[in-house]
């Protein structure tokens, strides 16, 4: 996989090269448009990286997520004594209690087993006892790590690991525009007070949905089936805490940057941006916090702005070369986000600026796993769903800013 990635890579970066000679034909010529065959090999050319980019990030994910395999099951990336069964052997012998959960069900279980899960359960905040399975930190490692490939704006935000899942007073604060001053000698120091906004990170609960999982491929022991499913069940949560980390309301549900950022920008038109428009949505926000930014778009966002050119006739999309090297815009990495709007009348389609410094993001410690077993009996299949904890807001406004379309 990560062979096939780099010849990918590598041939993203061959279609760019000729693309770029095709404009440099053109202005050796003194020419500000291309002719008819030009045209035709530059879009064909544009095509063919367009084609390959949704693998390119299958590839990654499939690299990043195997990588994530990798990862030792007694991992603890949040450390909680409070659910640490004990020593390691008790450790060991509940994932194999849990593994054997999995794949056949409490019933399944030994007797030491059941009793094993019963003082996990007593010793965890937020079980479920009315079926949930808590799960090994290894295994919840994993599904959170997934969730992070399939969540743009986690992967850039600040993220708050919490043993539990009580209400947190949050600060939020802008102190761009204050500044020191030279003190002279027997002169009172002056006050600047930081002036404080107050947000509240809650812990809504979410859940994967049902994951179905046939019989056959449970009782094969050649499956890594806690690996198969940490995956699914950690994409899918992905999805939808990136969803409102983006749009979010902050009723009821996190709030999204994009709900509580500055318009930057009010694009002239309705449909389209201007690479101006970009320049000026970098400009909008402090240098302070330039220094680490990113860009947020949806993917067909990304292919319109694909072919803007900046005052000196370059393009301001450079590809990503080696493994690893994200595309850029202005220099700026950018991360596509399903969640952005597309570009219409009054959307808000381009967000730039520090998202760590921006948004912050909550999650509680731990997961549970609940099996439904008889539910599709008739299927021959059996039911997974996952739940956590999670919230998310804006922690500073002026950090990232956002393109309203005009």
């Amino acid at each position: 996989m990560r062979e096939k990635l780099k010849k990918l890579l590598l041939r993203r970066a061959n279609l760019w090269e000729q693309m770029q000679e095709v404009d440099a034909a053109a202005e050796a010529e003194g020419r500000s448009t291309l002719t008819a065959e030009e045209r035709e090999k530059w879009e064909r050319l544009d095509s063919e990286i367009r084609e390959i980019e949704p693998d390119i990030d299958r590839l990654e994910r499939g690299v990043a997520l195997g990588d994530v395999d990798d990862i030792p099951a007694d991992i603890d990336p949040t450390p909680d004594d409070r659910n640490d069964p004990g020593p390691q052997d008790d450790i060991d012998r509940y994932r194999s209690a849990f593994e054997g959960y999995l794949r056949g069900g409490l019933e399944s279980l030994t007797t030491e087993q059941r009793q094993l899960v019963a003082s996990y359960r007593a010793q965890s905040v937020g079980t479920d006892t009315a079926g949930g399975f808590t799960v090994p930190e290894g295994f919840w490692a994993k599904v959170t790590e997934s969730m992070s490939h399939f969540n743009s704006v986690t992967a850039v935000s600040e993220v708050l690991p919490t043993s539990g899942g009580e209400s947190i007073p949050w600060p939020t604060n802008d102190d761009t525009s204050n500044e020191g001053a030279i003190l002279t000698e027997n002169t009172q120091v002056g006050e600047e007070d930081l002036v404080f906004g107050a947000a509240q990170l809650d812990a809504y609960m979410y859940t994967s949905k049902m994951v179905r999982v046939s019989l056959q491929l449970l009782q094969d022991s050649g499956i890594d089936v806690e690996g198969y499913l940490a995956r699914k069940l950690g994409e899918r949560l992905g999805r939808i805490t990136n969803r409102h980390y983006t749009v979010g309301t902050g009723t009821g549900q996190p709030q999204g940057f994009v709900t509580g950022a500055t318009v930057g920008v009010t694009a002239a038109a309705a449909a389209a941006v201007a690479a101006d428009e970009l320049i000026d949505l970098e400009h909008s926000v402090d240098e302070a916090y330039r220094s680490g930014a990113s860009w947020q778009l949806n993917d067909a966002t990304v292919a319109s702005v694909r072919k803007l050119k900046d005052g000196d006739g370059q393009y301001i999309w450079k590809p990503g070369i080696g493994e690893g090297q994200r595309s850029t815009l202005l220099g700026y990495e950018y991360r596509t986000n399903p969640y952005m709007a597309l570009l219409a009348t009054g959307a808000k389609t381009i967000a730039f600026g520090n998202f760590r410094a921006a948004y912050v993001v909550r999650n509680v410690s731990g997961g549970s796993v609940m099996r439904l077993t008889e539910r599709y009996a008739d299927f021959l299949q059996v039911g997974f769903l996952a739940y956590g904890r999670h919230d998310g807001v804006v922690q500073d406004a002026s950090a990232v800013k956002v393109i309203q379309q005009g």
